[in-house]
């Protein structure tokens, strides 16, 4: 078998000692203006796509460099990511398995009908669930393009039943500490149904696999005119937000930069993050009142 690749693995800044704060925030490189994608790579200006042994980088005009790297040796990667990170004074961040690309995944990866495919697909992140630990990241997120385009070609109930056999093994397969982000989308590559469209089937399947599984806010997957700060609000109040991928949307999923379309969103979302933690202390205040 072919080693497992990876794609969309990110870097984060090295926190210095004045600043050290556990769970910094990854810096996607399409934020910088760098767009990669499975259909291609595109540089704005003197952004230079480069190589470091085995895995792509992206090197900035001031010498810095971004925070999305595709390692597509997976695991055998390992020795080379350490030296690249502390070389240039950064930390691991998620690892994404790549659960679409290879031309078998034509009708699906864990949604599809070859159960040969399922399980192929299943040992994708069971091999990355290693990179998290040589690297001492934390996080696997998993985004899945399987689906249909025309009705009647799809079991959708079957599928749905692969899918939560197939993450659950995946799920059992998680180190202690480890956290798996389910990802959802609701169309697109598929664009008659798509097997995880929402963040209520990605919360039902994530609470069906298991404890250490959340559910991942991409920001530009979801409908026009969709409430995603109150979908924040609901998966916060439920203790199972796994995490985002910050991008701005004008059409479907176009990947624009955050804050370029709709800057005001970014605010409302993280106004969800003050409201919870403020409502947190208060109810821990009342719990466990100070002694004067």
């Amino acid at each position: 078998m072919a080693p497992a690749r990876v794609r969309g693995f990110l870097m984060r800044s090295r926190p210095s000692a004045s600043s050290c704060r556990p769970g910094a925030s990854p810096i996607p490189a399409r934020v910088l203006g760098i767009y990669s994608t499975r259909r291609g790579h595109q540089n704005r200006g003197k952004v230079q796509r480069c190589r470091a042994g085995p895995f792509a980088y992206w090197r900035l005009p001031d010498r810095s460099v971004a925070r999305s790297m595709d390692c597509p040796d997976g695991v055998r990667s390992t020795d080379d990511i350490k030296k690249f990170a502390d070389r240039h004074g950064v930390l691991p961040g998620s690892i994404n398995p790549n659960l679409f690309q290879d031309q078998e995944y034509k009708y699906g990866s864990f949604g599809n009908p070859d159960p040969e495919i399922r399980q192929r697909a299943l040992q994708q992140p069971k091999t990355a669930l290693r990179l998290p630990v040589a690297l001492h990241s934390r996080d696997v997120s998993m985004w899945f393009a399987d689906g249909s385009n025309y009705p009647g070609t799809a079991n959708i109930r079957q599928r749905k039943q692969w899918f939560a056999e197939v993450l659950k093994a995946s799920h059992d397969a998680l180190f202690p500490g480890q956290t798996s982000s389910v990802e959802y989308k609701p169309f697109e590559p598929a664009f008659y149904h798509t097997d995880i469209a929402d963040w209520g089937m990605s919360l039902l399947l994530s609470r069906s696999a298991g404890p250490q599984a959340k559910v991942l806010v991409d920001t530009g997957h979801h409908y026009a005119a969709q409430n995603i700060e109150q979908i924040v609000a609901w998966l916060l109040s439920e203790d199972m937000l796994g995490g985002f991928h910050f991008n701005d949307r004008r059409y479907a999923d176009d990947d624009l930069t955050i804050g370029s379309i709709d800057p005001y969103q970014v605010f409302r979302i993280f106004m969800r993050f003050v409201a919870w933690s403020t409502m947190y202390a208060m109810s821990a205040a009342c719990r466990f009142p100070t002694r004067k």
